[in-house]
């Protein structure tokens, strides 16, 4: 499990290369999320890192893990690309593509040694998230084509500069 939580910061790291100048530096943010899995119906959990490198579009690496207690116990590690739509004053709806890794820990017990215990699986999929300020819920609905399965991610991102203090003597930015 350590391992994938250093592929998440490796990756995170990996997303700031391309700014060189400090004025570069995209927005970004942390946030974990649960998981429900319809076709297993499996619960794991998540975390992410959230980079808007432009306006409308956010890489976001991401560790997802499957709990033992569910049916499949498995891990994912990889990367997203999310294309945000201003739908409301402070939401977005947007797409999802990802590209991740996936560990099947007990692929042995469901597949008789027919299916890899590594694969890579990309998915699909839409969300909604709350689009200013420093705390940022977020609803998804992903689909993997590996699998054919569907699941279902609600969590909450924080985004460190994004927080206002009430007293400008309160905020690190005016020490």
């Amino acid at each position: 499990m350590v391992r994938y939580v250093l592929l998440l910061v490796i990756a995170t790291g990996l997303s700031f290369q391309g700014f060189s100048q400090k004025n570069d530096v995209p927005e970004f943010g942390i946030g974990a999320a649960g998981i429900y899995d319809f076709q297993t119906k499996g619960l794991g959990a998540e975390m992410r890192g959230d980079f808007h490198i432009k306006e409308n579009f956010s890489i976001v690496p991401e560790v997802s893990y499957y709990f033992p207690s569910n049916p499949i116990h498995e891990l994912y590690a990889g990367v997203s690309l999310h294309y945000l739509f201003p739908i409301f004053k402070s939401w977005s709806f947007y797409l999802s593509a990802s590209a991740l890794y996936n560990d099947w820990f007990n692929a042995v017990e469901y597949s008789n040694g027919t299916k890899k215990p590594s694969n890579f699986a990309p998915e699909g999929g839409i969300g909604i998230v709350r689009s200013h300020g420093c705390l940022r819920p977020f609803i998804e609905n992903r689909y993997d084509t590996k699998w054919k399965e569907a699941n279902l991610r609600v969590g909450v991102l924080w985004f460190f500069k994004s927080c206002k203090c009430f007293r400008k003597a309160d905020c690190p930015a005016y020490k």
